[in-house]
């Protein structure tokens, strides 16, 4: 019996090894390497600091890359499912009437009585309660103190962003977006128009709470661009897409960022420029790092192929790495180094020194 379970751990390891360092295809790019590998069906560590999580509609973990994995969540049932951010989790069934907060570390913090469904939209201790019909939600914290009260709307909320301060934007397929104060009061409304089919679709605040944006419409797809300050549009501009659901608008280091089908464009505010940085496949994640380096997750569903590509911002291709296996939950940790989840494992990589 030990011989077979060293030769199925042996044959695991050796199946991941051949996985990360010998995928379909890679570009030979020799800066960066495995720092480590982390085992999430590990027994959990105490008392350590958390690097990084991940988490998929049923399972989220929270791990230190020197320790190991400090808790792991599984859903229990299928219809048990869960959102994560860096501070804790809440988990919540499809046809519950209660959501349940957890610390990173597993504590229970209190069950919410509620019909909504839970959405975390940034790296902050707060999280918004969807009603089940989409046409409106309320504001909580982490902890289960609700911040501001149920927002109701005639229309379906497409987009919520918070900024560091509090503020909410809240879309809606009816083309209206509101900005929130912190306590709920609605501080603008803003329409969209100039489209054949008019509906708000995704909306983010710039990170040095100069801006926000919305991006809305089908033929033509257009991205505003407006001060916080005044609520006044400072820019608008067509896309070359169409997309009929929610994409990604995230502004960083003065850039305002968005999905187009082959590319992950962006404007320069400060330069007034525009650019791009291609990738394969169809857009899955996007992360960046205090310097603005770029990491680019996409995959081929025809080929069952994932791609990762890691630029910096001045478009120089610093990594690039095929796989014919699953990858997500992509992530910088600190400025050299990134990590992703290849089936039980949380793999690290980090540029030589």
């Amino acid at each position: 019996m030990r011989k077979i379970i060293f030769f199925t751990i042996l044959f695991l390891f050796i199946s991941l090894f051949y996985t990360v360092f010998f995928p379909v295809k890679s570009h030979k790019l020799e800066d960066f390497k495995i720092n480590s590998i982390i085992d999430v069906t590990s027994a959990p560590i105490q008392d350590a600091n958390i690097d990084g999580y991940y988490q998929s509609s049923n399972e989220c973990g929270y791990f230190s890359i020197k320790s190991g994995m400090i808790h792991r969540f599984l859903s229990p049932e299928e219809d048990i499912f869960v959102q994560a951010n860096s501070y804790g989790y809440i988990t919540y069934s499809k046809y519950g009437n209660f959501i349940s907060l957890f610390s990173n570390t597993g504590k229970k913090l209190k069950d919410v009585g509620t019909l909504a469904y839970p959405y975390i939209s940034s790296e902050l201790p707060m999280f918004y309660a969807i009603k089940t019909n989409g046409s409106g939600f309320s504001m909580w914290t982490m902890n289960g103190d609700k911040l501001f009260g149920e927002i109701n709307y005639s229309s379906i909320v497409t987009s919520i962003s918070t900024d560091k301060l509090g503020n909410t934007l809240a879309s809606n397929l009816d083309g209206k977006t509101y900005l929130y104060s912190p306590k709920g009061k609605t501080v603008y409304t803003l329409n969209s128009s100039g489209s054949k089919v008019n509906f708000a679709k995704s909306n983010a605040f710039d990170v040095e709470n100069d801006y926000f944006a919305i991006t809305s419409g089908l033929y033509p797809e257009t991205i505003e661009i407006f001060s916080k300050k005044t609520g006044i549009p400072v820019l608008k501009f067509e896309t070359s897409s169409n997309f009929t659901y929610k994409t990604l608008l995230e502004f960083n280091n003065k850039r305002l960022y968005f999905e187009t089908e082959s590319a992950l464009a962006y404007f320069d505010i400060k330069n007034k420029k525009n650019g791009k940085f291609d990738f394969k496949g169809e857009l899955r994640e996007v992360k960046f790092d205090p310097k603005g380096n770029i990491l680019i997750s996409s995959s081929d569903s025809n080929t069952s192929r994932y791609y990762l590509s890691v630029y910096s911002p001045t478009n120089i291709l610093y990594y690039y790495k095929e796989f014919d296996t699953q990858t997500d939950n992509f992530n910088f940790i600190g400025e050299n180094s990134f990590y992703f989840r290849i089936k039980n494992y949380i793999v690290k990589i980090s540029k030589n020194a």
